[in-house]
């Protein structure tokens, strides 16, 4: 979460969290990872417009996995699930990482999976 991350993220306030992530789960686009009932990874995100177009495309706002279970198989399964969201709706998928840690291996991650690389993201003040 964003304790972990490489990033100075602003404060989090859970009412606006909440309110933020009920919107997303009315809608579908949460899915939850799930081991002796007690939550271990989750991904959600958006479906919303390209800023220059009118088609639609399904791109994350978290993806989260607990550090004890960090493996390939549980990434793939929330991944791979998010797609079917992406699929269903017919619009393709967009992951991004915002912490800044570990990126050889999440790129090794993206690339078993198909992805290609789209670009990088560069931050002042954060």
């Amino acid at each position: 979460m964003p304790d972990e991350a490489n990033t100075i993220y602003p404060p989090y306030n859970k009412q606006i969290g909440a309110r933020y992530l009920k919107g997303l789960i009315d809608q579908d686009l949460v899915l939850l990872l799930v081991k002796d009932k007690k939550i271990i990874g989750t991904i959600g995100g958006n479906i919303t417009r390209w800023w220059w177009s009118e088609s639609k495309m399904l791109i994350n706002t978290f993806f989260f996995v607990k550090k004890e279970h960090r493996t390939f198989e549980n990434a793939k399964k929330l991944i791979m699930g998010f797609n079917q969201i992406a699929e269903k709706n017919l619009v393709p998928m967009i992951l991004a990482t915002s912490d800044a840690k570990d990126m050889e291996r999440k790129d090794m991650l993206f690339e078993k999976l198909g992805f290609r690389k789209l670009g990088s993201q560069y931050g002042i003040g954060v």
